[in-house]
């Protein structure tokens, strides 16, 4: 059959995009495919680019050919640099759409019928096109909509159900057949019609399509997670608070609190999360189940599940295994960072993991990353766990302690810090104070006006996962609350990929899973944390570090075998650095006892040598064997070198004042220097 030159659909790509991307920056996809099922696609950011590759586009499907299909929701632009670009994490629409198969052993024998019944579902479709022996339609909106792709996908299955079509095609990521050239299956062209004046609104379509199903399926989706807990926590306060009311709704329920004399009631319970409250200014507390427990002197309930609940994300069909959420995971790690020893990105994959999990721990320690110098890749870690953990926020600058404290009950996600070694002195001792807490129990007291502009005193709860990130040194007290991961910077023949712009949406779907494993895999870990014995974290921990790693060892135990043993070589090795740590401080407190015991007599200042402080300190301080060693403790004592005439000669030594040393005995040894 001769198939003269097309004009290119104009009127049709007019109708289906409207602006939509040039008002967001958004590419067209246009996907060529031959016979042998070779694809050459094309990326168009305008609808004049789609015009100026129509000639080509034409000429393949009428010469080639090849099938001509088209992204009817726009993905974002090319930098992602992927051979799908994604879509956007709230896509835009302009159209729905269906595909209605006609034929022998279909859902219709003729167009005809399937015509008939697209008038008797409604609304009249904006575009008719006749694909093959089916039809595609397309019910264009008045103007352009953001809409969670959850909702867009629900009211594309409505419409694919209501007029028998393909379901299939009822999908956001959906290609559809391109106006204007060859269905080489048929061999026929594709033809299309325009009723530009049918154009409607977003809730109309709902109101005739789904009416009342919107609703249900949602509420479904969280029934998954949430119903059994519901009941658990329902019979669970039921038997211990008095005139317990489950309020319209089945979520939420009120009663008497049993914390102080309530005449009326003024304690209320979210059923599906079990959080609590008191509205009592006489009271006013809060918490949740284990505080609740914890307060009345009870036991928790067994089979309640002690969690959060969320919605479900993902189709349980479609839920990925536990071993390849770690390996999606761990290999994204690998290929943006590099990192210095084989266990670090499986302990980073662990704790990233954890971030969903973190309520479920009495403390989750910090992530601190360190390096020697800049340029070593901490920033752009902090990046990459931004598009992974929990609810993570941008990587924050400066941040005040107000922010430090109010993120955990504002967001309740994972706080990502930058460059906390060049905050402002003047708030640094706050922030660090408010870093200072890694336990579920942490709070900040404050206080806040009230109803009647009188204040009153509130806690603020600010236990939630942190990163830091910084070259200097961090005070002692914080970095006992870190797992420390050291990066240096990779040489030339070492390459990692670019974190590229719209990589954060481009990992939601690795999110997604990681939310879902949480919800799944909870009481797994939960059992396997409360069996701690049973962990196999090295012995040689101290008690803070055990703290911190045992959350990541209860994770690792539902993880292949490989897991835990990297895990295990990474907990020895904190271990020892933090052995050497404490030595370290262990030293200085030595040092300063050994220099009260020499200084000299009679003197108001000692100008000592390098050579002769490793003397007495080798003695005394097995740690110490060089001079640099020597002299790293007396610079850590903010002693500094000068030049002093000893004798006939001018050498260099470290000056002592006896009022500094005094000092130092005060605070480390309570005895001042003879």
């Amino acid at each position: 059959m001769h198939i003269h030159t097309q004009p290119f659909p104009s009127d049709f790509f007019d109708l289906v995009f409207q602006d939509t991307i040039q008002n967001h920056q958004f590419d067209i996809e246009v996907r060529v495919r031959n016979t042998d099922g070779v694809v050459e696609q094309i990326f168009c950011r305008s609808k004049k680019q789609v015009k100026e590759a129509w000639e080509e586009i034409e000429w393949s499907s009428r010469n080639r050919g090849c099938d001509v299909d088209f992204t009817v929701v726009p993905r974002q632009e090319s930098h992602t640099q992927n051979k799908e670009h994604t879509l956007p994490k709230t896509p835009v629409f302009n159209c729905f759409w269906a595909d209605i198969d006609v034929g022998t052993g279909k859902p219709f024998s003729t167009r005809k019928k399937a015509l008939k019944r697209i008038r008797k579902v409604g609304p009249e479709p904006t575009i008719i096109v006749k694909s093959g022996k089916g039809l595609h339609v397309y019910f264009c909106l008045k103007k352009e909509k953001k809409i969670e792709s959850q909702r867009a996908e629900l009211i594309l299955k409505s419409l694919a159900a209501k007029l028998k079509a393909d379901p299939a095609a009822a999908r956001r990521t959906r290609l559809m057949r391109v106006p204007n050239t060859v269905n080489q299956k048929y061999g026929r062209l594709v033809r299309y019609e325009v009723f530009p004046h049918n154009r409607f609104r977003l809730k109309t379509l709902e109101r005739i399509w789904c009416p009342g199903e919107k609703t249900a399926e949602l509420g479904n989706k969280r029934k998954d997670n949430t119903d059994d807990s519901t009941k658990l926590y329902a019979n669970f306060f039921a038997t211990h608070i008095k005139r317990f009311v489950i309020l319209g709704g089945g979520v939420e329920a009120s009663g008497l609190c049993p914390f102080h004399h309530d005449r009326r009631p003024s304690f209320s319970v979210n059923l599906s999360t079990g959080l609590w409250t008191c509205h009592s200014t006489r009271c006013g507390v809060n918490g949740n189940i284990h505080r609740f427990c914890k307060k009345l002197k009870i036991k928790s309930p067994n089979k309640v599940i002690l969690r959060f609940p969320r919605e479900r994300v993902a189709a349980a069909e479609n839920e990925w295994s536990t071993e390849s959420v770690f390996n999606e995971c761990y290999r994204f790690l690998k290929s943006q960072i590099h990192f210095t020893l084989a266990w670090q990105p499986v302990l980073v994959t662990l704790w990233a993991m954890g971030t969903y999990l973190h309520r479920q721990f009495p403390c989750y320690g910090h992530l601190w990353l360190n390096s020697p110098t800049t340029h070593s890749g901490k920033s752009k870690l902090l990046n990459v766990l931004w598009s992974v953990c929990h609810k993570a926020t941008e990587p924050q600058l400066e941040p005040t302690p107000a922010v430090l404290f109010r993120f955990p009950s504002a967001v309740g996600g994972t706080m990502l810090l930058d460059e906390v070694d060049n905050l402002d002195p003047q708030k640094r001792s706050d922030v660090i104070a408010v870093l200072n807490s890694y336990n579920s129990q942490g709070v900040v007291m404050r206080a806040v006006p009230g109803k009647s502009k009188d204040f009153r005193i509130k806690k603020f709860f600010i236990y939630c996962p942190k990163v830091i990130a910084g070259i200097n040194n961090l005070p002692t007290t914080l970095q006992d609350r870190c797992i420390k991961i050291l990066l240096h910077r990779k040489r030339q023949s070492e390459k990692v990929e670019r974190f590229m712009p719209g990589m954060f949406e481009l990992q939601e779907p690795l999110r997604e899973q990681l939310d879902a494993w949480a919800v799944r895999d909870a009481l797994r870990i939960i059992r396997s944390y409360c069996n701690r014995d049973a962990l196999a974290v090295p012995r040689d921990s101290d008690d803070r570090a055990k703290d911190i790693l045992e959350p990541l060892f209860a994770i690792a135990s539902v993880l292949p075998h490989w897991v835990k043993s990297k895990l295990v070589e990474g907990a020895e090795s904190i271990a020892t650095e933090r052995s050497d740590e404490e030595e370290e401080s262990n030293a200085v407190v030595v040092a300063v006892e050994l220099l009260k015991s020499h200084f000299p007599s009679k003197r108001d200042t000692w100008n000592l040598r390098t050579d002769d402080a490793l003397k007495f300190f080798q003695e005394e301080i097995s740690s110490i064997g060089t001079r640099a060693q020597a002299q790293a403790v007396l610079r850590k004592l903010g002693f500094r070198s000068v030049r002093v005439r000893i004798g006939t000669h001018v050498l260099r030594a470290y000056k002592i004042p006896r009022k500094r040393l005094d000092k130092l005995c005060e605070r480390y040894t309570s005895v001042r220097a003879a």
